[in-house]
């Protein structure tokens, strides 16, 4: 098995080229982006004619049962020779076994078809130790890894080939400091040669100098960064800054741990500025900030700014956040739920309020 993640990348083009894949496979990874790949990687052999938009199925594992994807990857394709079906989230099928329900057994029988109508596609963070549908898929090959290691070599020309892509010349040195900087995380390598390459402009070039002054960018924000990202919608920021903390890149001002951050960040920085806006909104009609600031004991300029991110929100959608808050934080200590993917949700319900799905 190829232990960098771009030779997996072209080892996984070569499998589906020659047609070595199974009709079931799963695909073992934490990171959302390398996952996507692959499955656009196969999406776009499966569709090389066409025919995607009829014959694509999405699936979540929490909310569907292997009958269902079955019944999806059997039916007759249109416009196009196979249909495709994508199952995200299959750790508790990945748990059980074939006598806890009879679509498993027929979905490991599936997946030695040789000529199937359909391409299915499960992905999980990992198998368990003990699992009856990993083993089936082992057995024909099925089980496929997408994680990045934490070698510097693998994350270093992970970033070569990102800025190579683009067409961008980049320094040794600055290979060197932003993996050093980075870690092995795709999505915050993603994010930052994104603007890195739009730094470069024109000039095709990132030097170390560039990426030091990135560095430091990075290292001066903390979690009232995330939070203030959070409080104005703005999802694609609030998502890179928790993305960030979560691989040790950030630094709050109190100190907080990894291990402590999902819990500080509910109690003392989205509830507690949640309320605020709440209070916030019986001053909108009069734009009141005397007032405000009376009622929240802060100065006048930290109400002005309150009461503008208030009419962001609706008084429903308030009341929706810190009910989500609330059970964010029930989750988080009576669960073994993410506590990365946990917030990731927070956030993404609390920016997208209001937003037309």
């Amino acid at each position: 098995m190829a232990d960098r993640v771009t030779d997996r990348i072209q080892q996984w083009r070569k499998e589906i080229q020659e047609g070595g894949l199974p009709c079931v496979v799963l695909l073992l990874g934490q990171s959302d982006l390398l996952i996507r790949k692959a499955i656009e990687i196969l999406a776009d052999h499966v569709f090389q004619k066409g025919g995607k938009d009829l014959n694509y199925h999405p699936f979540s594992g929490d909310s569907s049962r292997p009958s269902d994807w079955l019944t999806a990857a059997r039916s007759a394709p249109m416009l196009a020779k196979r249909r495709m079906v994508v199952v995200t989230g299959v750790e508790a099928w990945l748990k059980r076994d074939s006598a806890d329900d009879p679509g498993l057994a027929a979905l490991a029988e599936y997946a030695r078809t040789e000529k199937p109508k359909g391409q299915i596609v499960l992905t999980a963070g990992e198998v368990p130790a003990r699992s009856w549908l990993g083993e089936q898929l082992r057995q024909v090959g099925g089980v496929q890894p997408f994680d990045m290691s934490d070698k510097q070599s693998d994350v270093q020309e992970f970033i070569r080939q990102a800025f190579r892509k683009r067409g961008i010349t980049i320094d040794p040195g600055a290979v060197t400091a932003l993996a050093d900087a980075l870690g092995a995380s795709p999505e915050a390598i993603a994010a930052e040669v994104e603007k890195l390459a739009e730094y470069a402009g024109k000039a095709k070039i990132i030097t170390a100098q560039d990426v030091e002054e990135m560095v430091q960018r990075l290292q001066g924000h903390d979690v009232f960064d995330l939070n203030r990202a959070v409080v104005q919608k703005d999802v694609r920021k609030a998502l890179t800054i928790l993305e960030r903390m979560f691989h040790n890149l950030l630094e709050s001002k109190r100190k907080v741990a990894t291990s402590g951050l999902p819990l500080f960040l509910l109690s003392s920085c989205f509830e507690f500025e949640l309320r605020r806006m709440a209070v916030a909104k019986k001053f909108e009609a009069t734009m009141d900030t005397a007032g405000l600031a009376a009622a929240l004991k802060c100065k006048e300029t930290a109400a002005s700014i309150i009461l503008t991110n208030s009419r962001k929100f609706s008084e429903s959608e308030l009341v929706a956040a810190l009910d989500k808050v609330r059970d964010v934080d029930r989750r988080l200590k009576s669960t073994n739920l993410s506590p990365k993917l946990l917030l990731e949700d927070l956030v993404l319900t609390i920016c997208l309020a209001g937003r037309k799905r």
